[in-house]
């Protein structure tokens, strides 16, 4: 076949012998991509209770960890000297001017001791519960209450992936990883986040994915653990 026997905007060539037109887009035997490797299933992680049916299931898991009792005691330390200090401040014999000045400066501590002793309080007492039926997702958090808390239709489920997040600090580095779904109309929504460790995400992908026969398919953005399992 000659070189003039090809056309490569209409992908045809045309044999000079017999005039056959050969279709070289639809052959049959043309180079296809490779299938995405799948992903090892994931173990249920140790920290995690499940409830599973054939058509729903329900985990649960708590928030608390060591790291909790540590933080109740810095909060008590912290909220006990801001108490001696507003007590300093409204009994003694100081002039206005100074007790106001005493009252106003350490409102960025208070608000550090609030911010801090809530988030305390949450990592005691409260779980986790993400509750998988045919029609809904829910994800709750509680006794005290915390966001994202939402409730989705599985019909508008698309795609489930997880995200990480890395925080550099004074005192180290830190990395959290999240739940978020893909929308039939192409939006994303936070499902979970804060988790610390990624097989709790990952594993919450697989098997929501599993029961509500989504095909696991790769989304931009997503983290795969690749990194964390080098």
């Amino acid at each position: 076949m000659a070189a003039g026997d090809l056309d490569r905007r209409l992908a045809v060539a045309t044999c000079s012998h017999c005039g056959a037109i050969y279709d070289l887009a639809s052959r049959a035997d043309r180079a296809e991509p490779a299938p995405a490797p799948l992903r090892a299933p994931v173990a249920l992680p140790p920290r995690f209770t499940l409830d599973r049916r054939a058509d729903s299931l329900v985990v649960r898991w708590r928030w608390f960890t060591p790291i909790a009792l540590f933080s109740l005691f810095f909060c008590i330390a912290w909220n006990g000297f801001l108490v001696g200090w507003y007590g300093l401040a409204t009994q003694g014999d100081a002039p206005a001017v100074v007790n106001i000045v005493m009252l106003l400066f350490p409102l960025g501590h208070v608000a550090v001791g609030l911010g801090l002793s809530y988030w305390t309080l949450a990592h005691l007492f409260n779980h986790t519960v993400v509750a998988v039926q045919q029609d809904q997702l829910t994800v709750r958090h509680g006794p005290i209450p915390w966001l994202p808390q939402p409730t989705l239709a599985t019909r508008d489920i698309e795609q489930l992936y997880c995200t990480r997040k890395v925080n550099h600090g004074k005192n180290g580095t830190s990395v959290r990883y999240a739940l978020r779904a893909v929308t039939r109309d192409h939006s994303g929504l936070l499902l979970l986040s804060g988790l610390a460790d990624l097989d709790q995400a990952l594993w919450l992908e697989q098997e929501i994915e599993g029961l509500l026969d989504l095909r696991d398919r790769p989304v931009a953005g997503e983290f795969k653990g690749g990194e964390d399992r080098s």
